[in-house]
Parts: C-alpha cells; sequence; structure tokens
C-alpha cells in the first residue's frame, strides 16, 4: 500500500515510516519503524477480507447514530472501532487493531475504549497525548509540558485525577440531592399551608367586614340623631319665633285701639270728662315689649363645634386602622414567617475540600 506510506521530513528523508507510528519528541519528526512493522499495520489482503467480515458491526450513518467508526477504514466499509490509541490519536477497528497487539513495539501505546473527542486528548502546544493533570493550574498537560512551564507543579496521573474529581462529583451529587428533597418538602408544606392560609385570610375578612359594618351603621346613626337634634332645635326656634310674632300682632291690634282710643280722647272739650278719661287710660296701659331676640346662632355655633371635633376624632381613629396594622405586621410579620436556612447542614456535607498536593490526589 504505497499510498500509506510518507517520507518523514528533516534527518529522516528517504526513511519510510507508517502515518500511525509514535512521534518523537520533535511533532516534526517521526520514529522509523520496519517493512515488517508496515506490513503488520497493513496487509491489503487481510484487510478487504477483514473488512468484509465486520462490515455487519457498522456502516457509514453509524457515526450519527452514536456509533464511533474505525479511521483506518477507508470508503463506505467503515466499521465499528472497538479500541483508541491516545499515542496514535486514531480509532482502531478490530481487524486494523491487531498490529497493536501482535507487534511489541506497538505494545507501548495506550490503548482506551473508543471516543469522538481525540482531539481533546491532544495537548494544543505540543501535539502530544496528555497523560497528567497539573493541580497548581487546573488543567490537563503533556509530559513536555510537565517538563516545562508545569515543572514543579503538583501533578498527578489523569486516571488518579479523575478518580478525585469524581469522588467530589459524588459528593456535589448527594449535596444536591438533598437540597433537592429538602427543597421538594418545603414546596410540599407550603402547597400544604395553602388552605390554611385561604381559610385564616376569610376568617379575619369576615370579621373586619362584621365590624365595619357597625360601624358604618354608627356613623349613620350618629348622624340621624345629629340631623333629628338639629330639626328639633329648628323647630323650636321656629315655634318661639311664630309665638312671639303672634303675641307682637295682638299686641299691635290692642295699640291700634288704644290709638283709636286717644284719638277720640284727644276730641273731648270737657275738661273733667277729659281728666276722668285720661286717668282711667293710663291706669290700663301696658307698657311691657317681649324680647324678639332668638339667641340659636349662638347655640348653633357650639353644635357645630361639637359635631367638627367628634368627626375628626373620628377619622383620626380611623386612620389609626393603618398604623397599627403597619406596627403590627413589623412585629409579627402576619404570622407568616419565612425561614430561608441551609438546606444542607456543614455536618451533612460529604465533600472534601480542593486537594492541593499528589498525595491529598491519591488518597
Amino acid at each position: 500500500m504505497a499510498e500509506l506510506d510518507l517520507i518523514a521530513p528533516g534527518p529522516l528523508t528517504g526513511v519510510t515510516v507508517h502515518p500511525l507510528a509514535p512521534l518523537g519528541p520533535d511533532p516534526g519528526s517521526a520514529i522509523p519503524i520496519g517493512k515488517e512493522d508496515v506490513d503488520l499495520l497493513s496487509k491489503p489482503g487481510e484487510e478487504t477480507q477483514g473488512q468484509g467480515d465486520l462490515a455487519k458491526l457498522g456502516a457509514p450513518g453509524d457515526e450519527e447514530e452514536g456509533q464511533i467508526l474505525c479511521d483506518f477504514c477507508l470508503g463506505a466499509s467503515r466499521v465499528r472501532a472497538v479500541k483508541s490509541c491516545l499515542t496514535c490519536m486514531v480509532n482502531y477497528c478490530e481487524e486494523h487493531l491487531r498490529p497493536h497487539q501482535e507487534n511489541s513495539k506497538l505494545h507501548s501505546h495506550q490503548l482506551t475504549e473508543p471516543t469522538k473527542d481525540q482531539d481533546l486528548r491532544t495537548c494544543p502546544a505540543h501535539h502530544s497525548p496528555l497523560v497528567s493533570f497539573c493541580h497548581t493550574h487546573q488543567q490537563c498537560i503533556c509530559q513536555e509540558c510537565g517538563t516545562g512551564e508545569h515543572r514543579g507543579d503538583s501533578t498527578v496521573s489523569l486516571d488518579a485525577a479523575r478518580r478525585s474529581k469524581e469522588a467530589d462529583l459524588r459528593c456535589m451529587q448527594l449535596d444536591l440531592e438533598q437540597k433537592l428533597k429538602l427543597n421538594e418538602n418545603a414546596i410540599a408544606r407550603l402547597q400544604a399551608n395553602h388552605k390554611s392560609v385561604l381559610v385564616s385570610v376569610s376568617e379575619v375578612k369576615v370579621v373586619a367586614e362584621e365590624k365595619f359594618g357597625e360601624l358604618l351603621a354608627a356613623v349613620r346613626k350618629a348622624q340621624t340623631d345629629v340631623m333629628l337634634f338639629l330639626e328639633e332645635k329648628e323647630q323650636a326656634a321656629l315655634n318661639q319665633v311664630n309665638g312671639i310674632k303672634t303675641h307682637l300682632e295682638h299686641r299691635s291690634i290692642e295699640m291700634e285701639k288704644n290709638k283709636q282710643e286717644l284719638e277720640k280722647l284727644a276730641s273731648i272739650s270737657n275738661t273733667v270728662l277729659f281728666l276722668e278719661e285720661y286717668c282711667k287710660l293710663k291706669k290700663t296701659e301696658d307698657t311691657a315689649f317681649p324680647s324678639v331676640y332668638i339667641g340659636l346662632k349662638d347655640k348653633l355655633s357650639g353644635i357645630r363645634k361639637v359635631i367638627t371635633e367628634s368627626t375628626l376624632n373620628l377619622i383620626q381613629l380611623l386612620e389609626s386602622y393603618k398604623e397599627k396594622l403597619q406596627e403590627f405586621s413589623r412585629e409579627e410579620e402576619y404570622d407568616i414567617r419565612t425561614q430561608v436556612s441551609a438546606i444542607v447542614q456543614r455536618k451533612y456535607r460529604t465533600s472534601k475540600p480542593e486537594p492541593r498536593t499528589r498525595d491529598e490526589f491519591l488518597q
């Protein structure tokens, strides 16, 4: 398979290497392998036969359905991968995995379960497999990173880091499950209290409507009493005015008669008779006049003051409703106390502190 061979650049010019051979320290160089190794990596006859037998394991559309296909297979005959090589950064089917199993030079390659994220397992700076986890910088690094910029940092293997992170993840899951359970219990209690809240508020509403109804009835009664009182005073004053008026009208009639008698007396020419009649007239004369002033306006001013002051006191008392309710709200918070407490107490927390050293990672 001449199309699978390439000429490595640099000092290895003219040396045949396989594209899946492990890379050297220099990303641009490749480690040469022998012709027999090339034959093991790709055998035309066996490849065709093996792919034909394994074609049933996968199809080109399998990758869209979650299947990981062999990167070494060509064309439409690609089959499902069974392993991934972290050194070659390639997914292999069972047939193309045989060189890694049979060639001792490839036994040092690290094989894992098939994965689609091969690019994520490669160091972007050195294009080498990621082999360690740097706790200091919280990132995966390759071997060259460990001897370079991350030299002296706290590092562990990827498996050890995963075990540690998985333990922390399990603790976080337990914490979250406990919080979720407590939160759901709180929701259930609130739902159970929903009816109680409605009933309690309805009872208070009934009392409020009853008392305010009594208050409105008392206000209407007070209004009726005041209006009746004013009407009585009005009627009494009018009766008094009418009585005085009637009396004065009678006096006017009497005085008109007296006037006529005086005129008649003045016309008497007999002196003795004049004097006798005059003395009689003087004895029967009534000089007393009734009072025509009725001091109702002064009395009404006092009544107006009583009504104004009493009404103002009632208004202030009604306004005190709001003040008392607000004061009660501040002191009792309507007896609805929202308790936001830690869902998971510290003693129930199982998560460990973030490890800082290699030994802590391995514990």
